[in-house]
């Protein structure tokens, strides 16, 4: 994978994230995460490490949430998705 980064990297240069509008939370850093820092950076290091899943989840739980909603794109229809746990 690190062989694909440089690649990756300047394929998604032109991003230009914005402020999130609700709270984020990253399986990269399992933290809360701005949405600016959604970076070509941020995506190649995305690719390349662990899930931090279940930690990210832990510090949801710790900073009192109790409803999570992954998102992800349906290969189907190319259409965003959702998972929503309680």
């Amino acid at each position: 994978m690190d062989a694909l980064k440089p690649r990756l990297r300047e394929g998604l240069s032109a991003l230009t994230p914005g402020a999130e509008t609700i709270p984020l939370y990253s399986s990269v850093t399992a933290d809360r995460i701005e949405g600016t820092a959604l970076t070509a950076a941020y995506w190649c290091d995305n690719m390349r490490e662990p899930v931090l899943f279940a930690p990210a989840i832990q510090r949801m739980i710790e900073d009192g949430y109790t409803t999570f909603v992954e998102p992800w794109p349906r290969r189907e229809t190319g259409r965003p998705d959702a998972t929503v746990r309680r």
